[in-house]
């Protein structure tokens, strides 16, 4: 087993990063040839909310106008936009598996494949799998949500 890892492990970030490169594919589809798209073709009123961009930007934030108080409100609005956005549509959903192979990939291509394949326990490789993430979600953030220095 120790050898067919040996020799399958290079291989894997290749297909990692050809999987991530078809969901990046299809999000953009999505986001800019969507009635070209299977999905399109979805009749029900209710999905076509969650997978037509169209339609599907204003999920994060479903929780305005509930009747909840303004604390509880922009708390869950924030986690819709950030940590469970890709739970709001089918691009945000795609983006995640396409970013989370990415990270994958780098896990398996580097000096940390080492670490996974010879020793680590799955919490460990879970907990660098979250590093990884933080540092990719942080990077996004700053840039994204920050003003960059420019004023209204």
């Amino acid at each position: 087993m120790k050898q067919f890892t040996q020799e399958i492990l290079p291989a894997i970030p290749f297909i990692l990063v050809f999987v991530s490169a078809m969901f990046n594919g299809m999000s953009d589809k999505i986001r800019h040839k969507y009635d070209k798209t299977y999905w399109s073709r979805v009749k029900s009123r209710k999905w076509q909310q969650w997978l037509n961009p169209q339609f599907s930007h204003v999920n994060k934030y479903w929780a305005a106008g509930r009747g909840w108080s303004k604390q509880i409100t922009s708390l869950v609005i924030f986690l819709s936009k950030t940590l469970f956005v890709m739970f709001t549509d089918l691009w945000h959903l795609l983006k995640f598996i396409r970013i989370s192979l990415l990270i994958l990939a780098i896990m398996l291509g580097s000096e940390a494949s080492d670490f996974i394949v010879y020793g680590a326990t799955f919490w460990e490789a879970v907990q660098m799998f979250i590093v990884l993430s933080l540092c990719h979600f942080g990077g996004f953030e700053l840039v994204y949500m920050g003003n960059n220095g420019i004023k209204k």
